[in-house]
């Protein structure tokens, strides 16, 4: 109630345009745009090939209430890169201070996906980024957040452009479904 107030403050001065919501639940984000009378423009939550959860527990809500989603963590907190799949490369987040957070998500599941992932991208002379990216633009999501930790990462990730054919991404969508 004390952030709501605050930011409604801000856009009744005209500072604040819009208000998207961070890790809510679908009942949450439902009671806060009825509630709070704030612009929202959407919500952000982890949403990648690898955590799908939203699909599910966010999408309806967001239909209804006309709101977009931006994927958090939309490279799967870098595992969708493929460098974890022969080990924990050294400086990178898994092997640091976030071993931890990136580790929930390295099991046989996830692995598989990854594989997919990584043998999409040599097919089409790209990077596993490139594939993990296109597939969030087609998704449900408005927007993806990523993290790059170098500028030559950075680059990368702005270059990105690649379309996906249907073919290729059912076939993503069949591997990481989340009832499957």
């Amino acid at each position: 109630e004390e952030s709501a107030s605050v930011l409604r403050t801000l856009v009744d001065a005209g500072d604040v345009g819009y208000v998207l919501l961070s890790h809510h639940s679908a009942w949450q984000l439902s009671l806060r745009a009825a509630d709070s009378g704030l612009p929202f423009a959407g919500a952000i939550a982890e949403y990648s090939l690898l955590r799908r959860d939203a699909e599910s527990s966010l999408r309806p809500a967001l239909d209804y209430l006309g709101l977009g989603l931006i994927a958090g963590a939309g490279l799967g907190r870098g595992v969708l890169s493929g460098q974890y799949l022969r080990g924990l490369p050294a400086g990178s987040r898994g092997a640091g201070d976030l071993g931890g957070y990136v580790r929930e998500l390295l099991d046989d599941d996830t692995t598989s996906v990854v594989q997919g992932v990584v043998k999409a991208a040599t097919a089409l002379g790209v990077e596993p980024v490139d594939i993990a990216l296109a597939w969030n633009r087609r998704s449900l999501c408005a927007s993806t957040i990523v993290s790059p930790r170098t500028r030559e990462q950075l680059d990368q990730l702005l270059g990105s452009d690649l379309e996906l054919a249907d073919e290729i991404s059912e076939v993503l969508d069949q591997i990481s479904d989340p009832c499957g």
